[in-house]
């Protein structure tokens, strides 16, 4: 994992080659998505951001993750409990859902997985983004569970 300033340079130097414009507000959006482990929803992700940036509004959230997502800059993990997630790692990973306490996780793909979904649909079109969910009982829970 690079490190948070490397992160944040990576970040507004694809926000020009992609033409979107680096504002104090979008920097500081990406910078708290991209610490967060658990891949927040947009409110919870507001309620982060308005800690340095009280005058915020929750639109704005909304309305720069709509934008990086179109511009892959973010991507999103999917709907859980109703809620869009998001994710700023945007290299091909796929994700780990507990079904029971909602965390979500990354797994990145092994040196030995030869298994790449945007060639297997290469045929059908162009592929833009990826994104593979496996869903269950995640680890915690389980011991929890047989505790």
């Amino acid at each position: 994992m690079m490190d948070e300033k490397k992160r944040m340079d990576e970040f507004m130097t694809q926000c020009r080659e992609r033409h979107v414009r680096v504002t104090p507000q979008r920097v500081e959006i990406f910078r708290q998505l991209s610490r967060c482990a658990e891949h927040p929803a947009a409110e919870t992700l507001y309620e982060r951001v308005r800690e340095t940036m009280p005058a915020i509004s929750l639109d704005t959230v909304y309305r720069t993750l709509s934008l990086l997502e179109a511009k892959h800059l973010v991507c999103t993990v999917g709907t859980v409990d109703g809620r869009t997630r998001y994710d700023a790692t945007t290299a091909l990973h796929y994700h780990f859902i507990c079904d029971r306490c909602r965390s979500v996780s990354d797994i990145f793909r092994g040196e030995d997985d030869t298994f790449d979904p945007s060639i297997v649909a290469a045929g059908m079109g162009d592929v833009d983004a990826v994104n593979i969910q496996l869903r269950g009982t995640c680890r915690n829970c389980l011991d929890r569970a047989s505790a």
